[in-house]
């Protein structure tokens, strides 16, 4: 169609090509010589739509369908752009007059069930989707059924419609992008990474790709690898703070905190706003015992965010760190995404617990349990009878304390007034001070099973007899593993007489046969003591000295009134009980040496040397007087 020297053929040319200000100059042109040229008219529309007028571009496109009422075509882009606008009820019935005027387009079919998808009318989504692939087999319908599946958590089906997706367009980035997506979700994060590397090799500045590469690189603590993939996305988008704020991620775990600090803030140069970089950025200056600073960071997070739970557990942390204990109870109420709100304490609550019947649930860790036990006799004495909730390593354990009457098994049922979770006590019962601070739990050791494990560790070799653990944590969690070099012990050993024990959890014979050649003698396994926390408790309270990094053994060993000695990796994860600059207040008996912000162990093991000869040298004095 001509209209002197502009025709609407080239105005779609240059549509098609983006030049939409020529193409918009064309089609005015048009309808100057012809105001009611429907698919200048339409066009018009489309293109204000490309500009970002979307008001504009929905009024042209309706006055185009008053001239021009069975176009099709016309209904189905109007229904686009209302979905874009997030008008999806206007975008359903302008798509459903599409499809009356022509039921056999496909792409109109898909349209509508993707719209419907939106809406959340999920069944009326799988019949207009399935209505374009019984017109036409297509990639794009298959991708939104793929898609409605996974809504209903369909994840089988989900997958199989993905993977017909791709059979017909192999170059589907999309659909690789979701599959990864899934099994990520799986925890199947080989399979996760093979389609998001599958849809990366198609198109490389598919962002959302890589940053979910970047996802599963930490995960897999292929950390050069994740950084990678970040700096790709800030090359062709220098202002996504999501991709620096993952940077920061990345190198905090990686332990370049100052890289880390530099891209959270960066971050946060592009967007204020961004409360998950305000959050991290507080973690990494905690770990730098800035602690000042790392809470007004968390309480920044807080004002863009009042429920965000992380911050608000992190800020409880650091409060805590500082023994500021009121704040701090009331903020580690958000562990595991929980309402801060909904604990207080029995005193503000009129919770009489004379005569009632509470269970205990333990929670966290084994380490966790064994420090928050030591506000359960306080609940005692208030008169309750109480039964505890705790996994089957602590069971026996447990049932030796005196002010548990009961112990339960996870899934039993217990008739019960109240139902407490045991990290919840400090700030049920008021600790609001260090003065608060409640007794050590004790076990008690009988005479003949400590005579039995001292026959056992003469076997080794003579006294002093010093346990000794390495690392904790879980190895696969780059968060909360840490460990030491050997080479510490052999530098702490040498000079000093005695038999080195191994209470190393999952320790292998590779790591006990090179901790042994590292000292110079044989280290004796008594790893297997971990597997029953009685035994261990025995083996605890018989030996002369505990060497350690912070875990389960330390609370234990106070337990027995032993003295642990725990070296303290600089970017360790902070403990509560470790309290302000690492004297703790909650055992008196646990001596902290932490590593300098260099890395450097130099100082700690020294002082840990001279603590330890001071001690051998009072038990010495101690027997001999």
């Amino acid at each position: 169609m001509m209209m002197g020297s502009y025709s609407i053929d080239r105005a779609e040319e240059l549509y098609r090509s983006g030049q939409f200000q020529q193409a918009e100059k064309v089609c005015r042109q048009i309808l100057i010589q012809d105001s009611k040229n429907v698919f200048a008219m339409h066009l018009l529309g489309l293109i204000a739509f490309k500009l970002g007028r979307l008001q504009h571009a929905i009024d042209i496109i309706q006055r185009s369908i008053l001239l021009a009422p069975n176009q099709p075509t016309f209904y189905q882009n109007l229904g686009n752009i209302l979905q874009s606008s997030g008008d999806l009820d206007e975008s359903i019935v302008a798509y459903q007059k599409a499809v009356v005027i022509d039921p056999n387009s496909a792409e109109i079919h898909n349209d509508l069930g993707n719209a419907f998808r939106l809406q959340g009318q999920l069944d009326n989504a799988v019949i207009s989707i399935q209505n374009s692939i019984s017109i036409q087999p297509n990639c794009l319908a298959f991708y939104n059924l793929g898609l409605v599946m996974q809504d209903q958590e369909n994840v089988d089906e989900a997958i199989s419609y993905y993977k017909q997706a791709i059979a017909i367009n192999p170059n589907f980035v999309q659909a690789y992008n979701n599959l990864g997506n899934i099994f990520q979700t799986l925890d199947k994060l080989d399979k996760a990474l093979e389609y998001y590397k599958t849809a990366v090799r198609i198109d490389p500045d598919y962002l959302e790709v890589q940053s979910n590469l970047g996802t599963i690189y930490i995960n897999n603590n292929e950390l050069n690898e994740a950084i990678n993939c970040y700096q790709h996305i800030l090359r062709i988008n220098p202002n996504s703070c999501e991709a620096e704020n993952n940077l920061g991620i990345a190198y905090n775990h990686s332990h370049q905190m100052e890289m880390a600090i530099s891209h959270y803030r960066r971050a946060l140069q592009i967007n204020p706003k961004y409360a998950d970089a305000k959050n991290n950025l507080g973690f990494a200056l905690q770990k730098q015992d800035e602690i000042d600073q790392a809470i007004l960071c968390y309480e920044a997070a807080l004002k863009i965010n009042p429920n965000f739970r992380d911050a608000q557990k992190n800020l409880g942390l650091a409060e805590l760190s500082k023994g500021n204990f009121i704040r701090g109870w009331y903020y580690y109420t958000a562990r595991d995404g929980r309402d801060i709100d909904t604990v207080n304490s029995l005193k503000d609550a009129n919770i009489e617990l004379q005569g009632k019947r509470i269970l205990l649930i333990g929670e966290q860790g084994l380490g966790e349990e064994l420090f928050f036990l030591r506000f359960v006799p306080q609940l005692k004495r208030l008169g309750s009878w109480i039964a505890y909730q705790s996994g089957a390593k602590l069971k026996n354990l447990a049932s030796r304390l005196p002010y548990i009457d009961y112990i339960a098994d996870k899934k039993e049922g217990v008739e019960v007034d109240y139902t407490f979770l045991i990290g919840d006590l400090p700030r049920l019962l008021d600790m609001t001070s260090a003065d608060k601070i409640p007794s050590l739990i004790s076990f008690n050791i009988r005479h003949h099973e400590q005579e039995e494990m001292v026959r056992l560790l003469e076997k080794t070799g003579g006294p002093p007899y010093i346990g000794v653990s390495w690392w904790a944590g879980a190895k696969e969690d780059i968060i909360l593993y840490r460990r030491v070099d050997f080479r510490l012990f052999a530098e702490l050993f040498q000079g000093l007489e005695g038999t080195i024990i191994n209470l190393q959890r999952d320790s292998s014979d590779s790591e006990i046969e090179a901790l042994s050649e590292f000292l110079g003698r044989q280290v004796h396994d008594f790893s297997s003591y971990n597997a029953d926390l009685e035994e261990m408790v025995i083996l605890l309270g018989s030996l002369d000295y505990h060497i350690t990094i912070s875990n389960t053994n330390v609370h234990l060993r106070s337990a027995v009134n032993g003295t642990s000695f725990v070296l303290v990796p600089f970017y360790s994860q902070p403990k509560i009980w470790m309290g302000p600059n690492y004297k703790s207040l909650w055992y008196p008996n646990v001596h902290l040496y932490r590593q300098t912000l260099g890395l450097c162990w130099k100082d700690a093991i020294i002082q840990l040397k001279k603590d330890l000869f001071d001690a051998l040298k009072c038990n010495h004095t101690c027997l001999t007087s």
